[in-house]
C-alpha cells in the first residue's frame, strides 16, 4: 500500500474479508458529510470529503481575507484557512489543533493556518464549529489566491475582490459500511 489516508481501510491482505462481508449482507449504508463551494455566485461541481482550502498561491506569503461566520465578521491575516468535515479533522484539520469530531457529526469546522498576530491586528478566533445548515463567507483581499478542494482539484483562482460561500451539500458520500 503506497498511500496512507483513513479512507484507505483495506489493504491486498485484507479486501477478501470485505468482499465477504458484502456477499452475506452483512453491511449497512453510512454517509459522511460533505461541503460545497460558491465562487462568485458560481456552485463548483467538486465536493469536499476533507477540506477547503483557501490561501496565497504561494504559501510563504501572507494571506488577508474577511470571514463572516455566525453573523460576525472579522479579518484575518495568515498563511490561509482550511474549512473541514469531520472525515477531514483525521488528516489535515488534526495537524492544525482543530477539533476532534464523531466521523458521522453533521457539523464542520474551520482553522486559520499560522494566524498574524501583531501590534495592529489580532485575531478574533483561530477556529470554529459551524452546523451543518450554517454557511460560512469569505471575501479575499488577496490579489493571488486560491481555492482548492481536498489538496487533490485543480486550483481556482480567488483574487482580490472574490467571494465564497461554503456549507455542507446535500450530497452526502454514501458508502457500504460493516453492520453494528
Amino acid at each position: 500500500q503506497k498511500k496512507e489516508g483513513f479512507h484507505l481501510p483495506y489493504t491486498k491482505d485484507t479486501i477478501a474479508e470485505a468482499l465477504y462481508l458484502i456477499a452475506k449482507n452483512k453491511f449497512h449504508y453510512c454517509s459522511l458529510l460533505r461541503l460545497e463551494a460558491t465562487i462568485n455566485r458560481y456552485t463548483q461541481t467538486e465536493y469536499a470529503l476533507n477540506e477547503i482550502f483557501i490561501g496565497h498561491k504561494k504559501p510563504y506569503k501572507m494571506t488577508r481575507l474577511v470571514v463572516t461566520v455566525h453573523g460576525k465578521t472579522h479579518m484575518i491575516k495568515s498563511s490561509g484557512i482550511v474549512i473541514g468535515t469531520p472525515a477531514g479533522y483525521r488528516a489535515w484539520l488534526k495537524s492544525m489543533g482543530g477539533r476532534k469530531m464523531p466521523l458521522h457529526a453533521q457539523k464542520y469546522q474551520y482553522v486559520i493556518r499560522e494566524p498574524y498576530e501583531g501590534r495592529l491586528h489580532q485575531h478574533i478566533t483561530r477556529q470554529e464549529t459551524l452546523n451543518a445548515h450554517e454557511t460560512i463567507s469569505i471575501n479575499s483581499l488577496t490579489p493571488e489566491a486560491i481555492v482548492v478542494v481536498d489538496s487533490l482539484s485543480k486550483e481556482y483562482a480567488f483574487p482580490l475582490g472574490s467571494s465564497i460561500k461554503i456549507k455542507a451539500t446535500h450530497h452526502p458520500l454514501k458508502y457500504i459500511c460493516p453492520q453494528k
